[in-house]
């Protein structure tokens, strides 16, 4: 599923973030504001798209877990590529976002040049830990694409064949 961003929801989200910090974690994990604001982006799409009020930021960290989704509580990740979700990308949690309360994540694509969020799927926690690769801190990552980078924390990490289709029942 694709979403084109409406301006209203970029300017409400850029908004919340001006005096609210969403992350509870270190500097190197917490995301610059751009990614906070991509993340909350995405979150807020599919909130909409559930029928979930949207998440103004006021509250702060939330405890690792965005909404219920399957009877269950789940977080809202995002990955930003500036293309259409492919197999080969990667949906990664960092290992110490793993001790949330969280039971499952949804899996976003967030493509800045086209402004556009892409449910890309999702999975339980236990089916995440069972199938996801580790990324060790200082690893060179190569991606299919060409492209490296070196890993600025552990990961942990699934590609798109791991998830399931987003079904909102």
């Amino acid at each position: 599923m694709h979403f084109k961003i409406p301006k209203e929801l970029f300017l409400f989200c850029q908004d919340a973030l001006k005096n609210n910090n969403l992350g509870n974690r270190s500097t190197n994990t917490n995301g610059t504001s751009k990614h906070q604001l991509f993340g909350l982006i995405a979150e807020n799409i599919v909130r909409d798209f559930m029928g979930y009020e949207r998440n103004d930021a006021s509250g702060g960290f939330d405890g690792g877990w965005d909404l219920i989704y399957n009877y269950k509580r789940y977080d809202v990740k995002t990955s930003l590529y500036n293309e259409q979700p492919q197999e080969y990308h990667r949906y990664d949690v960092p290992i110490m976002q793993l001790k949330y309360n969280s039971q499952g994540y949804i899996f976003t694509n967030y493509n800045e040049e086209t402004e556009v969020v892409s449910i890309v799927g999702t999975i339980t926690k236990e089916d995440f830990l069972q199938k996801s690769e580790v990324i060790n801190k200082g690893q060179l990552v190569s991606e299919p694409n060409g492209k490296t980078f070196r890993a600025r924390y552990i990961s942990h990490f699934v590609r798109a064949e791991h998830l399931e289709p987003f079904n909102n029942n």
